[in-house]
C-alpha cells in the first residue's frame, strides 16, 4: 500500500520518475509450492486477455518492470537511497529486503511462468513479444533478455548503431519517450556540442549505408556532406534503418510526419502525452517530405538496397528503379 512503480534518477530524469502506479504484493504473485497465488492469477488473466486481443503481436512496455522492478515510498516527497530501490535486489533496504531474489529462476518467473505460457496460449510466437527494455538494465534483465531470446528494442538516438542491432530486436530513430528526431538532430548539429561521437555517427552513417564500392576520396565527400547538411543525415539515419540486421523496425509518429516536437518528457507532470495529428496530417506530411524531414519510405529502402553493392543493384534494378520514381513522386 505505501510504495509505487517508478524509474531511478538518470541523465534524463536526475530526480527519477514518479509514476505512481500501483504495485502488486510480491508474496501474493507466486505460492509457496510454485503455483499462482492471487496477484500470479491476476497478472495472468490479463496478459491472457491481451494476447487473446492482440493476434499480430504485443509491445509489453517497460519489460524491466515484470524482472527487477523500481519502488520508492510515496509519502517520501524526494527519492534517495533509502526510500526507493530495486523491489527484488535491495538486501540494504528493510522495506524490500523479504522480497529479495537471488537466482535467475526467481527473476524469470513472471516471464517464464506467465506471460510465456500467456503468449503460447493464444498463438502469439515469442518474436512477436515486443519486450520494451529501454532505462536502467540490471543485471537481471539483461541476462534473461538474453538467456530467453526476448526481443527487445534498440534506439539510434540513444547511440545504437544499426549494423550492431541484433536481428531479433526492433530497431528505432526514437521512441515516444525522446525528443523527435528533428530535435534530436538539431542539438547534434549544434556547433557548440559537437564532439568525437558526432564525427563517429557520421563515419558509421556513411559506411552503414553508402555503396561499398566508394573510394577513399568519395567516402570522405560524403562523410563532408552528412556532417553539414543536417536533411542528408536525417535521410541516411532513415535509411541506417533498412540496412540493420533488424528484422522489425517502428518508427514513431512524430519522425514518420516530421514533427519537430517531443510527445513525452521523462518525469515531467504538465503537458505531456497530449501532442496528436491534426486533420490535415496528409498536408503536414506532404509539406515535410518536399523539405526532407519527414520519412519518405521508398527512399529509404532504395538507399538500403544500393548498400548491398554494384551486383545487387544491377540484379534488381528495376525493383530500384521503381523505388527512386515513387520517392520522387511524394515529394512534388
Amino acid at each position: 500500500d505505501d510504495i509505487s512503480l517508478g524509474s531511478p534518477p538518470d541523465y534524463f530524469a536526475p530526480g527519477g520518475q514518479r509514476w505512481d502506479f500501483p504495485v502488486l504484493n510480491p508474496e501474493t504473485i507466486f505460492n509457496n509450492d510454485g503455483s499462482l497465488g492471487k496477484g500470479g492469477e491476476l497478472i495472468r488473466n490479463k496478459y491472457e486477455s491481451i494476447f487473446m486481443e492482440c493476434p499480430g503481436g504485443v509491445r509489453i512496455d517497460h519489460v524491466i518492470g515484470l524482472i527487477d522492478p523500481f519502488v520508492y515510498k510515496q509519502n517520501e516527497p524526494v527519492m534517495t537511497n533509502k526510500n526507493s530501490g530495486r523491489l527484488y535486489s535491495s538486501p540494504d533496504l528493510d522495506f524490500l529486503k523479504k522480497y529479495n531474489k537471488h537466482t535467475k529462476e526467481e527473476y524469470a518467473a513472471i516471464i517464464e511462468k506467465i506471460i510465456l505460457p500467456a503468449a503460447s496460449k493464444y498463438g502469439i510466437a515469442k518474436e512477436n513479444i515486443i519486450c520494451e527494455d529501454l532505462g536502467a538494465l540490471t543485471k537481471p534483465v539483461t541476462n534473461i533478455m538474453k538467456d530467453y531470446g526476448l526481443t527487445g528494442v534498440s534506439l539510434t538516438e540513444y547511440g545504437a548503431r544499426g549494423s550492431n542491432v541484433p536481428n531479433k530486436n526492433v530497431i528505432m530513430l526514437g521512441s515516444h519517450d525522446n525528443s523527435s528526431f528533428i530535435e534530436y538532430t538539431d542539438r547534434l548539429f549544434n556547433s557548440e556540442t559537437k564532439n568525437s561521437n558526432f564525427e563517429q555517427k557520421i563515419k558509421n552513417l556513411v559506411e552503414d549505408t553508402q555503396s561499398p564500392s566508394l573510394d577513399d576520396s568519395q567516402k570522405k565527400a560524403k562523410i563532408d556532406e552528412l556532417k553539414n547538411d543536417k536533411i542528408k543525415f536525417m535521410q541516411a539515419s532513415f535509411a541506417e534503418l533498412f540496412t540493420s540486421p533488424a528484422k522489425k523496425i517502428q518508427i514513431f509518429f512524430t519522425d514518420f510526419f516530421g514533427i519537430g516536437k517531443t510527445y513525452n518528457i521523462p518525469g515531467a507532470d504538465a503537458d505531456n502525452w497530449t501532442l496528436r495529428l491534426t486533420p490535415d496530417f496528409e498536408n503536414i506530411y506532404y509539406k515535410n517530405l518536399r523539405k526532407g524531414t519527414a520519412f519518405n519510405l521508398p527512399e529509404a529502402i532504395s538507399t538500403a538496397l544500393k548498400h548491398r553493392g554494384d551486383a545487387f543493384l544491377s540484379k534488381h534494378k528495376v525493383l530500384i528503379n521503381k523505388l527512386d520514381k515513387f520517392a520522387q513522386i511524394l515529394k512534388e
